[in-house]
């Protein structure tokens, strides 16, 4: 039986933000770097912890697209 490793969404997620400093050195750590910057100003706003993770996680995806520019730009 071939087991399947598990993998946590966080962990996923964080995986997708890494790539994306494969894209481009201009990028590098940006999106860690907004990811922090939502998780503070959640924790500011005195939100539930569960917001402050959704937050972090929607910073250190927010450019996800990126991942996919420069196969569009190569086509051009």
């Amino acid at each position: 039986m071939i087991k399947v490793p598990e993998i946590s969404q966080f962990d996923l997620i964080m995986c997708l933000s890494n790539a994306i400093d494969l894209v481009s050195l201009v990028i590098v750590d940006h999106h860690k770097q907004v990811a922090y910057i939502a998780l503070n100003i959640g924790a500011e706003l005195d939100l539930p912890i569960e917001q402050q993770n959704e937050l972090f996680l929607a910073g250190a995806l927010h450019d996800i697209g990126a991942l996919s520019l420069k196969e569009r730009l190569s086509t051009l």
